[in-house]
């Protein structure tokens, strides 16, 4: 979802698409909320870069086992 309303949007800031933002169905806010996604993506990567094998193998292995999803224990980290 975040990828593709990026993709719309910048079809849309370089001109490929005629309509306005709303007719697009673009809205600054939820361009704002698409840009803070991939900004905690970005984050979220170079935490699991610095993750020796073992350190991922245990946080995959706490998320499988637990309540809690392993994109919130690589945050936490």
């Amino acid at each position: 979802m975040t990828a593709d309303y990026l993709k719309r949007y910048q079809a849309w800031r370089r001109g490929e698409d005629d309509r306005t933002m709303s007719e697009a169905g673009l809205a600054p806010q939820g361009i704002g909320e698409a840009i803070d996604a991939v900004l905690a993506g970005f984050a979220r990567y170079e935490k699991l870069r610095r993750l020796s094998p073992r350190e991922y193998q245990s946080l995959w292995l706490q998320s499988i086992n637990g309540d809690v999803s392993f994109d919130d224990l690589v945050d936490k980290l």
